[in-house]
């Protein structure tokens, strides 16, 4: 994206390692934080690095992120934390009760059927 001002780029350096077969790896990664359309990219941090190569790491191999330069729009406040935070709650609730309909529902449904089949015996 060619508009992309350079203001809104989150400049990063991640630090991390790993453990294959008992050998410790680890390094560190500088450059600009990119975020992927794909499924398994919740799982992973991607930097597209000043060789313009791109990398991903999982974030359980991540133990500490210097940020060289946050944009305004990764930085939330307060209020929208909280906002979220009632959101997520309201949703979860909703989902709850839908469980307990569908709970309800299915034991209804099990209780016409023993009865059906006790009362055809």
């Amino acid at each position: 994206m060619k508009s992309w001002k350079k203001e809104n780029r989150c400049m990063m350096e991640l630090f991390y390692w790993f453990d294959i077969d008992g050998r410790i790896e680890s390094g560190n990664v500088e450059g600009e934080r990119m975020f992927l359309n794909v499924n398994s990219a919740d799982d992973f941090y991607t930097i597209k690095t000043k060789e313009n190569k791109v990398v991903s790491i999982s974030k359980g191999a991540v133990y500490r992120i210097d940020y060289k330069q946050i944009p305004d729009w990764f930085i939330i406040s307060e209020e929208m934390v909280v906002e979220s935070a009632k959101f997520r709650k309201k949703e979860a609730l909703h989902n709850l009760h839908e469980m307990k309909d569908r709970l309800k529902q299915e034991q209804e449904m099990d209780s016409l059927k023993d009865r059906d089949i006790n009362g055809s015996v």
